[in-house]
């Protein structure tokens, strides 16, 4: 989790950790977090079953780049990058005592998305482990 936030830091001629300063707490952003997190995995599980799983990058860039506009929680979406915004002083970290509410709202919201997910698109079992681990369907290989 940290490495990447370490390597940017050091690139961009910063101390290695600061932790973030940024005051993100607040219901409302832990709403926003949930929305932020719930939106994406939809968005992830509607594309690749439209069997446009090679444009997921597109979808996910677009959402992402949209929820930091729609959402107040700047859109971490993800427990890693959350605790990592928290190891850096930038205009993208966030205080380590507001990382437990991110973490709550991104499972709340994931819990949500799969309970839309499930009513609006009724997946098969085949359909969910594509999202999760797109693999071939023909298990016979010729050498």
């Amino acid at each position: 989790v940290g490495v990447g936030v370490v390597v940017t830091a050091l690139l961009f001629g910063e101390s290695a950790v600061a932790f973030g300063d940024n005051d993100r707490g607040g219901l409302a952003r832990m709403v926003s977090e949930g929305v932020a997190t719930g939106g994406l995995l939809v968005v992830i599980f509607g594309t690749v079953r439209s069997r446009k799983g090679d444009h997921v990058p597109y979808a996910v860039g677009g959402y992402v780049a949209a929820a930091i506009v729609f959402t107040s929680s700047a859109c971490f979406a993800n427990p890693a990058v959350t605790i990592g915004r928290s190891l850096t002083d930038t205009w993208t970290g966030i205080q380590l005592v507001h990382v437990p509410g991110f973490l709550a709202g991104q499972v709340v919201g994931a819990a949500l998305a799969v309970a839309l997910i499930g009513w609006l698109f009724h997946p098969t079992e085949e359909e969910a482990a594509d999202v999760v681990v797109p693999h071939e369907t023909n298990t016979s290989r010729t050498t």
